[in-house]
């Protein structure tokens, strides 16, 4: 279920490897403080794990050039973008990792 924040994304942006990655963020970051081995911890590092499956399965999600990309990111929702770059990376990879593990 994708967060409010994506709503406006196209079903076809949404199967972008950058906006699921995104989105998935978001919602490890929602779940900080929360047990990495309960149900949601879990949920969320099956999640981790088809994404990056998806991603290294060879489903690029983008074919264009660096240039095409970052211009498309920018056309994204300021809000996201600016949670994006406060987002704390170093929390939510050590709670996925956690999770992974448990």
């Amino acid at each position: 279920m994708w967060g409010e924040d994506f709503a406006g994304f196209s079903a076809e942006d949404r199967e972008r490897f950058p906006v699921a990655l995104a989105d998935l963020y978001f919602k490890i970051e929602g779940a900080l403080d929360t047990d990495p081995g309960s149900e949601t911890g879990q949920a969320l590092a099956a999640r981790w794990m088809e994404l990056v499956e998806s991603r290294t399965g060879g489903k690029t999600g983008w074919t264009g050039s660096m240039e095409e990309y970052l211009n498309w990111k920018e056309s994204w929702p300021s809000d996201i973008r600016k949670r994006l770059t406060a987002a704390p990376f170093e929390r939510i990879f050590q709670f996925i990792l956690k999770a992974i593990a448990a």
